[in-house]
């Protein structure tokens, strides 16, 4: 049981190339917020192509549909 006031976030790293903006696009387009690690790398030719993607203030019956979301759209970007 995730609480509505916490939570916890994971980065997931792609091993196949993808449109980061694309994919950052449509996942809002789903009220889905991601935050790319491009920051995170202090030299950009180390990035990793990685999102981090953040579980908090989310209800548990919703977890399934936005994961099935996120999952569903990553394809979509393939």
């Amino acid at each position: 049981m995730i609480s509505s006031y916490s939570g916890y976030y994971f980065t997931i790293q792609f091993l196949v190339p993808i449109d980061l903006d694309n994919f950052q696009q449509r996942l809002l387009e789903n009220r889905i917020h991601i935050a790319r690690n491009e920051r995170c790398f202090y030299e950009s030719s180390h990035f990793q192509n990685s999102v981090r993607l953040s579980l908090a203030r989310i209800h548990s019956q919703d977890l399934q549909t936005a994961l099935e979301l996120f999952y569903q759209t990553f394809l979509d970007c393939l």
